[in-house]
């Protein structure tokens, strides 16, 4: 039951079984009959748990459901339990994860430090210590290599995740960026996170 190459580095949504507790992450590695997912954050998942599994490719989303074979570190080996369908249009948009891409969200006149996850066209996702009422309005200043990047957002989402400190989980619908700023965002999203681990580790 294989999924094909092209959902490969596409993120992956889990909900458990058991108790209906979500998680996500990236399609990092496929196998003839499971999959790798990496983590942003320390999984909750625990060897032998089920979970709901979406993968969310470029216009289609497979699912299946699926168990924990090994959970290291950020990584969760997982082996599927039945048939993988695929399914289209995608209910969201496609996202790209941005690894170890440092930000500053300013909100009521302070600017606080936080990281960017991932971010799509129209949205971005960061984690921070610092919590953000849901609907508040921020700027966002992303610290990419091409150099910084200015975008409005509204705060769509803000939830407590688990990990060696407390942080939050920040989803946020950013406002069309300046002519300047829309052509480091398109650099931004054609990110190979591939090679920028390969960049880091050599």
């Amino acid at each position: 039951m294989p999924i094909r190459k092209d959902f490969l580095q596409r993120r992956v949504r889990l909900q458990r079984l058991g108790d209906g507790r979500f998680g996500a992450g990236w399609a990092s590695e496929l196998r003839p009959n499971g999959l790798v997912v990496t983590v942003s954050l320390p999984s909750v998942l625990s060897t032998g748990d089920r979970v709901a599994l979406d993968i969310f490719g470029h216009d289609e989303v497979a699912q299946t459901i699926a168990s924990v074979v090994r959970t290291t570190g950020q990584t969760v080996e997982l082996a599927f339990e039945s048939d993988i369908r695929v399914y289209r249009p995608s209910p969201e948009e496609p996202r790209t994860p941005i690894p170890e891409v440092p930000a500053r969200v300013s909100f009521e006149g302070t600017a606080l430090a936080a990281r960017v996850v991932d971010a799509s066209p129209h949205g971005i996702g960061l984690v921070s210590v610092h919590r953000f009422p849901k609907g508040a309005v921020v700027g966002i200043q992303v610290l990419a290599d091409e150099g910084a990047i200015e975008v409005t957002g509204e705060v769509r989402y803000c939830r407590s995740v688990k990990g060696p400190r407390e942080e939050y989980r920040l989803g946020a619908r950013i406002q069309p960026p300046t002519r300047l700023d829309s052509a480091k965002w398109s650099r931004l999203l054609a990110t190979d996170p591939t090679e920028d681990a390969k960049g880091r580790a050599a």
